[in-house]
């Protein structure tokens, strides 16, 4: 049975104890079967990709940095930082995060949670945002004044190499639970920074399996950029490996329906409450239905994954932003109409 080699086993350990590898079948929309990693189901506040990247490396910045505290950045609904804040928070280290925008009036999803594991949130004016490397670099100095030492987890965790072991470990569970792990299963995924898109393909490449990530860009034309941005990120483990195939174990999709970053089609809610009630799976519009809809495209499902990233604390900032929007099967009552007598 194929196992990660020990060069991606990190030394300052994981936050799970195990892969925890949760396999259910999925129905599609034409009733054809496929499989689906419910890593959603990781934790209630901290599921999916945000925690496998979170898996190694947050053990490894709270033991080489001994921190104070945690620093992070996100937009306003991040599931990453909120992520961030809950697990540093169950190990005893406070959160400072940087949130793009202006403050609403109501706290919602992973706005809420953010605002209620982290120490401090500080909103940051859209425009500065733009130039996160500043925004950083002052937050780090007012850290410092106070005398603290923080660690610093960029948005999404990308560009840190020890946030590809946890997808990799993933890759390592699924070898373990698939039947015949040496058949060439195709793995589907959504892809924002590619992070957990290129720990996947470093554990394929690590542990010499036959499988393919099919990687789903959530940005409209960003698909062409992404297998020279996953061959970036693995860069680190060139040498480790051997060397990098001129040929990744992937392939890179526009959405079914390509937009920019955010946007909800009018629609999509709702579909993603008919394919709830048909399947049991939450997906939100933003992120997960991607795959979901490209996995619908594939003429063999029943040899694919999905891997579910999370995200479903992002309905309510779809909610908040589409108020008239109701699931099919909710009724919205009004006033009744007395009519003429």
């Amino acid at each position: 049975m194929p196992n990660l080699p020990a060069w991606l086993d990190p030394p300052h350990g994981w936050l799970l104890s195990t892969a925890r590898i949760v396999l259910e079948p999925l129905a599609l929309d034409d009733e054809r079967r496929s499989h689906i990693l419910r890593d959603d189901l990781l934790h209630p506040f901290a599921g999916g990709n945000k925690l496998r990247k979170l898996d190694a490396l947050l053990p490894f910045l709270l033991a080489t940095h001994q921190p104070d505290c945690v620093l992070t950045l996100g937009g306003i609904q991040s599931a990453h930082c909120a992520a961030v804040a809950c697990l540093a928070a169950e190990r005893g280290v406070p959160t400072e995060v940087l949130l793009r925008g202006e403050r609403p009036e109501v706290l919602t999803g992973n706005l809420l949670i953010t605002s209620m594991f982290a120490r401090q949130i500080t909103w940051v004016d859209r425009t500065r945002y733009a130039n996160r490397a500043a925004v950083l670099e002052d937050a780090m100095e007012r850290v410092g004044q106070r005398g603290e030492v923080c660690a610093v987890v960029p948005e999404g965790a990308a560009t840190l190499p020890h946030a590809l072991h946890g997808p990799a470990r993933q890759v390592m569970g699924l070898a373990h639970t698939l039947p015949e792990p040496l058949f060439p299963w195709t793995l589907v995924i959504d892809a924002g920074t590619g992070t957990s898109a290129a720990g996947l393909v470093l554990g394929i490449l690590a542990m010499g399996l036959p499988w393919q990530v099919e990687v789903v860009a959530l940005m409209r034309g960003e698909s062409g950029a992404l297998p020279e941005l996953v061959r970036a990120l693995l860069a680190p483990f060139e040498q480790a490996l051997g060397g990098l195939p001129e040929t990744l174990p992937m392939r890179a999709h526009e959405r079914v329906r390509a937009r920019r970053f955010g946007k909800v089609y009018e629609d999509e809610p709702a579909r993603c409450a008919r394919i709830a009630q048909r399947t049991g799976v939450l997906f939100d519009p933003i992120y997960t239905l991607a795959a979901y809809e490209h996995l619908n495209t594939l003429e063999h499902p029943e040899r694919a994954v999905l891997i579910h990233t999370g995200g479903a604390l992002n309905l309510f900032g779809v909610a908040q932003r589409h108020p008239s929007w109701m699931p099919s099967g909710f009724v919205q009552r009004g006033k009744k109409s007395r009519g003429r007598e």
